[in-house]
């Protein structure tokens, strides 16, 4: 999952949650396997990656490691956090056309 917001601060762009090969096999994959128990499997896969530490790519390995610091959120309270931020900034924007719309009002 790759989400993106327009903050300024690069390190907080971005938030991206992928699913380390041991959590799935090769079953899961296929986009067309819409089984019962793939969608279960699925699910499980989101529940355990929301209760992990986020992760980083290290830019000097290309891997993708988890944040060995304690105070590391978890992708749960990361996503909570990007969540928040992206509704703030939508808010701004709507106020902010609405500025525009009224100042519009008043020149016209």
């Amino acid at each position: 999952m790759l989400l993106h917001n327009g903050n300024r601060v690069r390190k907080q762009n971005y938030l991206y949650i992928q699913a380390p090969a041991p959590l799935f096999g090769e079953a899961i994959l296929p986009m067309g396997n819409a089984t019962s128990k793939n969608m279960a499997d699925l699910l499980n896969i989101g529940y355990k990656l929301l209760a992990e530490k986020v992760a980083m790519v290290d830019l000097t390995t290309g891997k993708y490691e988890t944040v060995e610091d304690e105070n590391a959120p978890t992708n749960d309270a990361e996503l909570q956090r990007f969540s928040e931020l992206l509704v703030d900034e939508r808010n701004l924007r709507l106020k902010e056309h609405q500025r525009q719309r009224q100042g519009e009002e008043q020149n016209g």
